[in-house]
């Protein structure tokens, strides 16, 4: 299959006040995000639709190699720019996205998982969805092409959609949604840019709907999010400001240590799944909280905040170490071998209690005894 992407990018940017292509995002442009999320998902070849101030975003598409068409009627409105770059998709595409230049925040695993649904069901369009609400970009077939040519631009781009089938398709990700129309909206997403590995609660919540995360488990999670935020909160008390430990960081890995929970190897599971949907902060810290294996001059980090937060936490309730692994170890009594490696992952983990109480002065399971 022969996917492309059309961003547009031909507006007057008069809310925001500065033109938002060629905003700074990160170390790149708002510009450059949305080529490099949909190169990165997939497409082939990226055609930028130029307008206004036609010159320098021109120049910013082309130092990021994407094809560059200009719309000289782009004051007739956004419409007139999608036909514009739809014209000038090349003869063997099968598909392609339309993305607006100021959707910066989307994931590329976003993008990727609409090609993939495409090539498997062919659906005339595909939308990602977040918590049931639609978002950018389409992913349309080829085979509307001549609808969009021929449509007088009533309701615009979603007049011609509305009329064929469509595939909704949910991913946890939010950038589908936030677009970039006034100040505001920008100091957010540079904020978001920084931490946009870690989850936000909402995508939090996505993740567990998508997982099928049971909601025992969830009150579970939520527990050791609680815990596992209170101990880096004594760990960075005992710790000078440039070594410690992300609370945000934490509370997102915790609320999702057990997402993938019911599957074989669920912590594994978790992780790779996180990892899939582009939280890689987080996949690392949940494929690692089944046991901790930190070699004795290295930090404590978020890591081991969270395996001990789950270590100390059974269900919703407060418990010690030897009574978490005690009633485990006697579940598998018959099993010689089971019981030598359930009683070498408690050791390691008193080891880890004794670093952690030993460097902060707290004791975990006293103060952390009753859960607000």
């Amino acid at each position: 299959m022969k996917i492309y992407g059309i961003v547009v990018a031909a507006g007057y940017s008069s809310r925001m006040g500065r033109l938002k292509a060629l905003l700074p995002l990160g170390q790149r442009s708002v510009l450059e995000r949305t080529v490099t999320a949909l190169r990165d998902g997939g497409a082939l070849d990226v055609f930028v639709v130029t307008g206004h101030e036609a010159e320098r975003v021109a120049a910013a598409a082309q130092s990021c190699e994407a094809q560059v068409v200009h719309n000289p009627n782009f004051d007739s409105g956004m419409f007139s720019s999608i036909q514009a770059g739809v014209q000038a998709l090349p003869k063997d595409c099968d598909a392609f996205f339309v993305l607006p230049v100021d959707i910066p925040l989307i994931r590329p695993c976003t993008i990727r998982a609409l090609a993939m649904n495409f090539c498997e069901r062919k659906a005339p369009v595909s939308i990602p969805c977040f918590q049931g609400q639609e978002g950018h970009p389409p992913l349309i077939s080829a085979t509307l092409i001549p609808a969009i040519l021929a449509h007088g631009g009533t309701r615009g781009l979603r007049g011609v959609l509305s009329k064929f089938p469509h595939a909704n398709l949910e991913m946890p990700d939010y950038g589908i949604l936030h677009d970039l129309d006034t100040p505001d909206q920008y100091a957010w997403a540079k904020k978001r840019f920084t931490q946009r590995e870690i989850p936000l609660p909402e995508e939090v919540t996505a993740l567990w709907e998508l997982a099928g995360t049971p909601h025992n488990t969830r009150k579970h999670c939520k527990a050791v999010a609680e815990c596992a935020c209170e101990l880096a909160k004594w760990l960075n008390a005992s710790r000078t400001a440039h070594d410690t430990v992300s609370p945000e960081l934490i509370r997102a890995a915790a609320l999702l240590h057990d997402v993938a929970k019911g599957q074989r190897s669920h912590e594994r599971a978790g992780g790779t799944l996180l990892a899939g949907y582009g939280f890689l902060q987080i996949s690392d810290i949940v494929g690692a909280h089944k046991d901790s294996f930190l070699p004795e001059h290295a930090p404590i980090t978020e890591k081991e905040l969270v395996f001990l937060a789950d270590k100390i936490t059974r269900g919703t309730e407060r418990v010690t170490l030897a009574e978490r692994y005690d009633a485990t170890l006697e579940r598998w009594a018959h099993d010689p071998e089971a019981v030598a490696a359930i009683s070498a992952r408690k050791a390691r983990a008193q080891k880890l209690l004794q670093r952690f109480e030993h460097e902060t002065g707290f004791c975990a399971h006293e103060q952390c005894a009753s859960p607000s």
